[in-house]
């Protein structure tokens, strides 16, 4: 994509959002005299839900303009996108039938989904991308109450600061967007990979604490006569008999641990039912060594390692 190119409308609404949160990333808005600032984080996050939403929907509206659509139906393409240009409309029942509401876009949720079906980059950034869909609809639907544990501001601090700036910039060089810096970083990029980078260096040593931790208790319990491993073995293959559950191998005892997850649900037009389409993540745990957590990093560590 070139300076000359015509971005569509979404991109342009993308812009409106995302450059304002770089901003105030990079003004350090976020906090105040290093305390988190609750109220900027959330409002932020709110905007970056939208933001991205707008940016996943203009990348799909380039690719086919139906796609943005909620159902994609003949009658809902053509009414829906190109109702200015129908010259001969037809009295059959799809028509008489059609509704506005058949023309509705798509949320955030199958804005992802159907992205990542085309984008390496989103495909690649699914489970964060999923992680703010979560967090925008919290914010939206329910009280705010939860937030003011300090380890749940962290998160949506660490969705903006840490995670915003490396999915973008992947999205805008896959995507040749010679205008992307100016575009949603509002020329603020430099100043945002550094943010990121000083960030994402906390979480490799994060990890790494956490698996020394969990292998010097498996090394101290291994060899215990009072340790039942049969039992392990046990509970083990029990949970791993239940719904939404995956086998991995835990990185302290490199034994088998279960990973807990949770479907993604679309609605199937043709069926009109929801299918299970795919799965997140919720948390990792061992009956062997103990390890057990649902920090989303050391998740993601851990599945990088299998």
């Amino acid at each position: 994509m070139t300076k000359n190119e015509k971005l569509n409308d979404f991109y342009k609404d993308a812009s409106l959002f995302l450059k304002g949160i770089s901003s105030t990333i990079n003004n350090g808005h976020l906090r105040n005299n290093d305390q988190l600032n609750k109220s900027a984080i959330i409002k932020n996050v709110l905007l970056l839900g939208i933001g991205i939403e707008k940016m996943l929907k203009g990348y799909l509206y380039d690719i086919n303009p139906a796609l943005v659509l909620d159902n994609i139906s003949y009658a809902s393409v053509i009414k829906g996108i190109y109702g200015d240009l129908i010259t001969h409309p037809d009295n059959n029942e799809n028509f008489l039938n059609f509704k506005q509401k058949d023309a509705d876009v798509i949320a955030l949720n199958e804005s992802i989904i159907r992205a990542s079906h085309f984008s390496k980059c989103v495909f690649q950034h699914k489970d964060f991308l999923l992680m703010l869909k979560k967090a925008r609809d919290e914010i939206a639907h329910c009280e705010l109450s939860e937030y003011r544990k300090d380890n749940k501001l962290q998160e949506l601090a660490d969705i903006l600061e840490r995670d915003f700036y490396p999915f973008v910039q992947e999205f805008i060089d896959e995507n040749g967007m010679t205008v992307g810096d100016v575009l949603f970083f509002n020329n603020l990029n430099s100043q945002l990979a550094t943010i990121s980078s000083n960030k994402q260096e906390k979480i490799h040593k994060k990890y790494e604490l956490f698996i020394q931790s969990h292998f010097k208790h498996w090394k101290s319990i291994e060899n215990n006569p009072t340790f039942n491993q049969t039992r392990c073995q046990q509970n083990t293959e029990s949970e791993l008999q239940k719904d939404y559950r995956e086998e991995l191998t835990c990185p302290s005892c490199k034994k088998t641990c279960i990973e807990y997850t949770s479907p993604i649900m679309k609605k199937d037009w043709d069926t009109h039912t929801e299918i299970e389409i795919d799965r997140v993540s919720e948390r990792i745990h061992c009956f062997y060594c103990g390890l057990d957590t649902a920090d989303r990093d050391i998740i993601k560590e851990i599945k990088n390692t299998q």
